[in-house]
């Protein structure tokens, strides 16, 4: 038989809250993502693993490593963490524009595929890299240049597709009516994909975008529609 006006109208305020709530715990888990990710990233800056851990030539991150190989575990275990809780971030911002189109789900299995890249480029670096850092051999060094280009390689791959993914969040806030977020998150995604092109671009920026989308989702979001 028909349900009466009364059930529609407790199911869709229960379909509301369930929106604003898995936009509010996507939102925080955003945010999380993104702190865990520049903690990560600030250990060489902050200990004697010193910078060059990230921006020095083969030779010098594999120094870095053997200085401390606990802290470079460490640095790269948490940017590993923090593209995990920024999928179920993502997963929660495909909730909230649901209704809008499938945009976001677009987005959210991209970034998977980006974080896929990502997880196996810090395996490499925690496990195998430390090894071939205390070798001190050169063998070992050959080694370790040849996984230093693998993992590079799966690095790029990842900021790629993530801004791409980012670009796809964009277009789907548009969708919801979300003008401002979807402006910001298209250009910078663009922004983003120009600079990899070029070998400009960093992980850390692909966390900003997200990060900023997880702000977007715990203060202003809406329910879809509304």
């Amino acid at each position: 038989m028909p349900r009466s006006a009364d059930h529609l109208g407790a199911d869709l305020i229960m379909s509301v809250e369930t929106e604003l709530l898995a936009g509010r715990i996507g939102g925080i888990l955003l945010i999380l993502g993104a702190i865990v990710m520049f903690t990560g990233a600030a250990i060489p800056f902050l200990t004697h693993l010193g910078g060059e851990a990230w921006t020095g030539l083969p030779g010098e991150v594999m120094s870095a490593v053997a200085r401390g190989p606990g802290l470079w575990r460490w640095a790269n275990g948490l940017i590993a963490v923090a593209a995990l809780i920024t999928v179920l971030g993502l997963a929660g911002a495909v909730r909230l524009f649901w209704s809008d189109g499938p945009l976001a789900l677009a987005g959210l299995a991209t970034f998977v595929v980006a974080t896929g890249l990502e997880i196996t480029s810090r395996t490499l670096n925690m496990s195998v890299y430390p090894w071939a850092a205390a070798q001190g051999k050169p063998a070992a060094t050959v080694v370790f240049e040849g996984l230093y280009e693998l993992s590079e390689s799966l690095i790029q791959g990842f900021i790629l597709i993530a801004f791409v993914a980012l670009v796809l969040f964009g277009i789907a806030a548009l969708q919801y009516g979300a003008g401002g977020l979807g402006a910001l998150l298209v250009v910078f995604g663009v922004i983003g994909i120009f600079l990899e092109i070029v070998g400009a671009a960093i992980p850390a920026l692909v966390f900003m975008g997200t990060g900023a989308l997880g702000i977007w989702m715990l203060a202003i979001a809406r329910p879809s529609g509304s």
